[in-house]
Formats: C-alpha cells, sequence, structure tokens
C-alpha cells in the first residue's frame, strides 16, 4: 500500500473536482491519499497541518495546476526527496508529465514502478541576513518600478566577473532555463545537467551576453539598495521596500547549487528536445 500526497492549484481545479476524481481513484485501488487542509477533500483524505508534514510522510505526490503549482510543492517536497508528478491544469506545464486524461495511467506506471524520475538541481539563495529560500528555476533581479537600469555587479567565488546595467538579472538552473530566461534570450539547458546561467534582461549596454557556469561555483551579486527593486525566487517576490536594509547603500544576494534535489517523475516516453518543440508549438 502506498501513502499519495495530492497537492491541487483551486484556482486551476474548480472545487478540486479533478483532484476528488483521483483521491477516489487510488482509495479503491486500496492506498492511502493524503492532502492539506482542502474543505473539498476531508472526507476522503488524511488530512495533514503543513506542506513539509504532507510530503514527509508519503511515497510521491500527484500535482494537479501549471508550473507555478510545482514550484511551490517542490520547495517543501526536495527537502524530504518526495518525488512529484505533475498532472497540467494549466498552460504550457514544463514540468507536468501528463494532462489530466492522463493522469490515471500516470499513477498506474508509477505504481508499478514504471517510471523515470529525474533529479533537478535546485538554488538557495540568501539576500544579506534575510531567511535563505530555495528555487528550481530561478532567482531574478528586478527594476520593478523604477524607470532606470539596475546594476548588478557580479563576482564568482569571489572573483569578480562583470557590471550589467540592464533592466535586471536571471540566475538560471538548467529547469528554469526555459521559462524567463528563455524569454530574455539565455541558453537552453538540458533539465538533468548541472549548469546554471547568468542572463541580464534587456541590457544596456553593448557586448552583454549571457554566461553558463558549472554546478561547483557560488554567485553574489551586489546592487543598489532601492526601495523599487524585487527579488524573485521561483516567482516568490520579496521586495526592498518590505525588507530591513536601511542604512545600506548597496545589497548582497548569494547564491549557491542547493543540497536539495527535486524529484520529478516521468512516465511518458517523450525526450527533452521533442517535448521542448512541442511547448514552443514548432511541431515537428
Amino acid at each position: 500500500m502506498k501513502k499519495i500526497a495530492f497537492h491541487a492549484n483551486a484556482l486551476r481545479d474548480i472545487n478540486l473536482a479533478a483532484t476528488r476524481e483521483l483521491v477516489e481513484f487510488v482509495t479503491k485501488l486500496g492506498h492511502t491519499a493524503y492532502s492539506l487542509d482542502y474543505h473539498a477533500l476531508r472526507d476522503i483524505c488524511t488530512v495533514m497541518p503543513t506542506p513539509n508534514a504532507l510530503y514527509s510522510n508519503c511515497d510521491f505526490a500527484v500535482i494537479l495546476g501549471g508550473d507555478g503549482t510545482v514550484l511551490r510543492a517542490a520547495v517543501h517536497a526536495a527537502v524530504s526527496g518526495t518525488p512529484l508528478l505533475g498532472v497540467n491544469m494549466g498552460h504550457v506545464g514544463y514540468l507536468t508529465d501528463v494532462d489530466m486524461g492522463g493522469a490515471r495511467g500516470a499513477i498506474i506506471k508509477v505504481l508499478d514502478g514504471k517510471h523515470d524520475i529525474e533529479h533537478r538541481m535546485m538554488f538557495e539563495g540568501r539576500l544579506e541576513d534575510a531567511p535563505m529560500h530555495l528555487a528550481l528555476n530561478d532567482i531574478t533581479i528586478y527594476r520593478g518600478a523604477s524607470s532606470r537600469p539596475i546594476q548588478c555587479v557580479v563576482s564568482i567565488d569571489g572573483q569578480y566577473m562583470d557590471t550589467f546595467r540592464s533592466d535586471g538579472l536571471i540566475i538560471s538552473t538548467p529547469t528554469g532555463s526555459t521559462a524567463y530566461n528563455l524569454a530574455a534570450g539565455g541558453p537552453v539547458m538540458r533539465p538533468d545537467s548541472r549548469m546554471m546561467a547568468i542572463t541580464p534582461i534587456s541590457p544596456h549596454t553593448m557586448g552583454t551576453w549571457p554566461t553558463v557556469l558549472p554546478d561547483d561555483h557560488c554567485i553574489s551579486v551586489r546592487f543598489e539598495n532601492n526601495p523599487d527593486t524585487i527579488v524573485t525566487f521561483d516567482g516568490e517576490a520579496f521586495s526592498l521596500a518590505k525588507a530591513n536594509f536601511t542604512g545600506r547603500d548597496e545589497v548582497e544576494i548569494k547564491i549557491c547549487p542547493s543540497k536539495y534535489n527535486t524529484s520529478i517523475i516521468k512516465t511518458n516516453e517523450l525526450g527533452f528536445y521533442e517535448l521542448l518543440r512541442q511547448k514552443l508549438g514548432k511541431g515537428n
């Protein structure tokens, strides 16, 4: 008997109808379903008080939503090493494995051991003395509402690399390379690789280009302590206006590869490049 966690985006799965369908499916097979305290699932799921408790008590998790839902789940699941099976109810869905129509079949494959697991590298980012944040996709520094470019001074392992004047800077993992990084002209990296990309957003100087590094380095970025500036961890915003960095002309963020990985379940046979062409609408 397996313990299966269910994490849903209630804005995508209205009234959690699709989630309930899959919960009923696995419980009829004799497995136990766990979830957070969703009112619509209290009668058929074992409710866990926190995301960390949910993932640490389960064999794998079914995530219903889009890439954003998987990213939010990854921060908690990575700590316990719980694999994630993504069911796409969003738009692009790079991180999801199947659409709702294939969800039952994918769950059966996982239960039968007929699946692969991709271990995706993550970042640990710390802005000054604020708490450390995990990120599976990227960490971004953005000028926010300011009309002026932001100047980012980048060092690698304490050695000065370059200064970027731009609308912002994206530090991306291979998983995040097909997200904001790609839209900003950054390189595409295989999600199972161990690399980091530094990509400026709309650079204001000539001769500025993205840089790719292996994962055995740490990156530090210094920039002006401007209240308009926003730092995001997988899209979750951290505003300098709300931080207690008074009295500092500059602030620094340190980004290193994390000891944690996100485990992504794969049940389909699509290769990365074929999937990429499909998601980008390039056909064959």
